[in-house]
């Protein structure tokens, strides 16, 4: 059987932090007709998706008995909280916007939908490595695992090489780009959990500090020069430019941000505490229900293009509309998961799962998850 998870107020806090940026920067795409002039865009793509595949690592720590009943109860809970929805939730999506179900299956955002998907796919094949991992030698196994993890990455860094030269089309319509780039992020966050003294490394604020640095160092390298290193590895390796750039960008901004979140947010008393938890609570909801809700603003994207001019003020100006936005979708999408939570039905269709958003935190919740599949 599968073990639960205890809550941990970080963890929430970092999911509610992670998914309202998302929204918002789906504000550009969606919103302001994909004007962005300034970092701040690339800064919110660089951490949001890895951050949340760090996470759903974290969580896949939990024990699984591998035999018939354990793995059937794994699947059908993972297909429940992650297939179910794209039955219906993307099908209105399509029909609120005008376009055919089949483009949105071909493409390979999705609708937005293809978090839901390379989540799956993520599950899947670290469901694998666990697997195999469960057969080897009980003294072995941890060494075992982790060499398993590193070469299951590079197989998949090669299986996607060879699948985008065959059949671009299947290769787009199942998007093995975003799984061949997250999936480091996913096995990054399952040793997290795994390993406690792995995590408090991160934890120490000298490290995430240094991480926040280093990010923010390589950020402006990327954007700011023509990377002539990144298309040399490229045709080396004949792996995507696009991945060779962002990997690293992706995994320093999610160990700073795991590190940052765990080392300021101590206590629930706060009412940003609670709110970003509060939002981490329903963040799989709020993904699923915030495009309905993201509206054109060709305004604000007139603004932006005439502030574009002026440098000093282009960065603020996205920074303010953006949030404004942000803020604005959340809300809504927070009232209509409401309405839905109000229908088991509807709630088990459209989240795959009934949440409690009234969760209690004990005094100096532990950071990490205290259970024998933590090393320390």
């Amino acid at each position: 059987m599968i073990e639960p998870k205890k809550q941990s107020l970080p963890l929430d806090v970092l999911k509610g932090l992670t998914i309202f940026f998302v929204v918002v920067s789906h504000s550009f795409y969606f919103g302001f007709e994909n004007q962005a002039f300034s970092l701040w865009r690339p800064f919110l793509l660089s951490i949001d998706m890895p951050i949340f595949m760090l996470l759903a690592g974290y969580f896949s720590g939990s024990k699984i008995c591998f035999d018939r009943t354990g793995i059937t109860a794994y699947w059908q809970k993972k297909s429940t909280q992650l297939l179910l929805p794209l039955i219906l939730l993307p099908s209105i999506n399509a029909l609120i916007r005008g376009i055919s179900f089949l483009e949105i299956i071909r493409d390979t955002n999705h609708g937005g939908y293809w978090f839901s998907w390379v989540l799956f796919i993520l599950f899947l094949l670290f469901f694998f490595v666990r697997w195999i991992v469960s057969f080897l030698p009980q003294k072995r196994q941890d060494t075992l695992e982790i060499i398993l993890a590193v070469t299951s990455i590079l197989l998949i860094f090669k299986v996607n090489i060879l699948w985008r030269g065959l059949d671009i089309e299947s290769y787009t319509a199942f998007t093995m780009e975003r799984v061949n780039q997250l999936y480091p992020c996913f096995v990054i966050g399952y040793f997290l959990r795994k390993y406690k003294s792995f995590a408090d490394f991160f934890k120490n604020e000298v490290i995430w500090g240094a991480l926040m640095l280093v990010f923010f160092f390589v950020m402006y390298i990327i954007y700011h020069s023509n990377n002539t290193w990144a298309v040399n590895l490229a045709m080396l390796t004949g792996m995507q430019m696009k991945f060779i750039v962002e990997l690293p960008l992706n995994i320093l901004g999610m160990l700073t941000a795991f590190g940052m979140v765990h080392s300021m947010v101590r206590s629930n008393d706060s009412w940003t505490s609670q709110s970003l938890a509060y939002l981490g609570r329903e963040s799989r909801a709020i993904y699923f229900v915030h495009f309905f809700f993201l509206f054109s603003v060709p305004q604000v994207a007139d603004i932006l293009r005439e502030t574009s001019k002026r440098v000093s003020s282009i960065f603020s100006m996205e920074v303010v509309f953006s949030l404004i936005y942000g803020v604005v979708v959340t809300l809504l999408s927070l009232v209509l998961i409401k309405i839905i939570r109000h229908n088991s039905f509807l709630e088990l269709i459209c989240f795959g799962k009934r949440n409690n958003p009234k969760q209690h935190y004990t005094l100096g919740t532990d950071e990490t998850l205290s259970d024998s599949s933590i090393k320390s």
